[in-house]
């Protein structure tokens, strides 16, 4: 996360890792997800949609 936030690059967590969500924020995450389907079901309003 730290790198990929460095490099410019849109980084998202997703929870299911075990990593908390404060971490995954304090690392750099634009936006953090429960689980692999929020983040799908999610995905038009994510870092990644238009």
């Amino acid at each position: 996360m730290r790198a990929g936030s460095r490099a410019g690059v849109r980084c998202v967590g997703v929870l299911c890792g075990g990593i908390p969500r404060a971490d995954l924020e304090e690392a750099g995450a634009q936006a953090v997800y429960d689980d692999p389907a929020h983040l799908l079901a999610s995905l038009a309003e994510s870092p990644f949609g238009p």
